[in-house]
C-alpha cells in the first residue's frame, strides 16, 4: 500500500508562507506607523521631544481641533476634496470611454491609439510639467481648481486606460450583440450594459487615482500660488517654521488626512481586489 506523500502539501504551504511574509511584514510596518502618527498627535510638545515614540503623559485631543481650525487645515481639506472628487469623475468618464473604444471596436488605427496612450508610461511627469505650465498659463488656468483638475485628468489616462482595456476585453461579445439586436446604439450599450458590469475596474481605477491625487505634492506646488487654494500636502508645510515646528499639530493634521483614504479602502476592499485581478488578465 502506498503512503501518500506530504511533499506537495508542505511545498504548497511553504510557497504560501513565502508569499505571505512580505505582505504581512509590510502591513505590520504600515500599522505601526499609523499608530505612531495618532499617538504623536495626542502629545504635548514636551512629551514629543522627550520621547518621540513613547506614550504621552497626558492625552491632548485639542491638537486635532487646533490643526483643523487654528491652522486653517479645514480649508486645505475642502480644497483637496473638491479637486480629488472632480478629477476622479472626469478620469473615469474619459478613460472608460476611450478604453471601451480601443478594446471593443475594430478599426485601422485602434492599435496605434492604444500605443499612443501607453506612451504616457515612458516619460516621467517632471519631463513635461513645464509645457503644461506654459499651456495652462496661456489658457488662464493657473492658480485655479480647473487647472489642477484638467492636469490630473490628463496625466491619469495612460494607467487608467491600460487597466480598463484589459477588463473590457474579458467581457463576452454576446452582450453587445444582444444589445444591438434590441436596437440599442453603441453608446447605450456602453452606458447600460458595460458600465454596470465594470464596477470592479472602475473602483480600482478610482482608488488608485484617489491615493495619487490626494497625496500629490508636486503638481499643486507648481500650479497653485494662492494660500486659499492649497491642498492637504501643501497645507502641511504651514506646520513647519524656520526655527520651530509644531510636530503634535503636524501629526494631528496627518492623522486627519489619512481618514478619507482609509475609509475609501475599507468600503471598497473586495471590489478593489476583484478589479485589480480582472484588469490584469489580458
Amino acid at each position: 500500500m502506498k503512503i501518500p506523500s506530504s511533499n506537495g502539501k508542505s511545498g504548497s504551504l511553504l510557497s504560501r508562507a513565502a508569499l505571505a511574509f512580505p505582505i504581512a511584514f509590510y502591513s505590520l510596518i504600515s500599522l505601526i506607523l499609523i499608530v505612531l502618527t495618532f499617538v504623536s498627535a495626542l502629545k504635548s510638545d514636551a512629551d514629543f521631544y522627550a520621547n518621540p515614540i513613547g506614550l504621552p503623559s497626558r492625552w491632548i485631543f485639542a491638537n486635532f481641533e487646533k490643526a483643523w481650525v487654528n491652522a486653517n487645515f479645514s480649508l486645505y481639506f475642502k480644497n483637496s476634496i473638491i479637486i480629488t472628487a472632480l478629477s476622479l469623475v472626469f478620469i473615469l468618464i474619459v478613460s472608460s470611454m476611450a478604453a471601451y473604444a480601443i478594446a471593443r471596436f475594430k478599426y485601422k488605427l485602434g492599435g496605434m491609439a492604444y500605443i499612443y496612450f501607453m506612451l504616457g508610461f515612458m516619460f516621467p511627469l517632471q519631463l513635461y510639467v513645464l509645457p503644461m505650465f506654459l499651456l495652462e498659463r496661456s489658457l488662464g488656468l493657473l492658480n485655479s481648481y480647473a487647472g489642477l483638475i484638467v492636469t490630473y485628468t490628463a496625466t491619469a489616462q495612460s494607467f487608467s486606460i491600460f487597466l480598463m482595456v484589459g477588463f473590457f476585453r474579458t467581457l463576452p461579445v454576446e452582450l453587445e450583440e444582444a444589445g444591438r439586436l434590441d436596437g440599442a446604439s453603441d453608446f447605450k450599450i456602453f452606458r447600460s450594459v458595460m458600465m454596470p458590469l465594470s464596477a470592479p475596474i472602475l473602483t480600482t481605477v478610482a482608488i488608485l487615482n484617489l491615493v495619487g491625487i490626494w497625496n500629490d505634492f508636486f503638481l499643486p506646488l507648481v500650479f497653485i500660488q494662492s494660500n486659499e487654494l492649497r491642498t492637504v500636502p501643501l497645507g502641511l508645510i504651514s506646520f513647519y517654521g524656520q526655527y520651530n515646528s509644531n510636530y503634535p499639530m503636524l501629526f494631528a493634521a496627518l492623522a486627519i488626512s489619512i481618514v478619507p483614504i482609509a475609509v475609501a479602502y475599507m468600503l471598497s476592499a473586495k471590489t478593489f481586489v476583484k478589479g485589480m485581478v480582472s484588469g490584469a488578465i489580458k
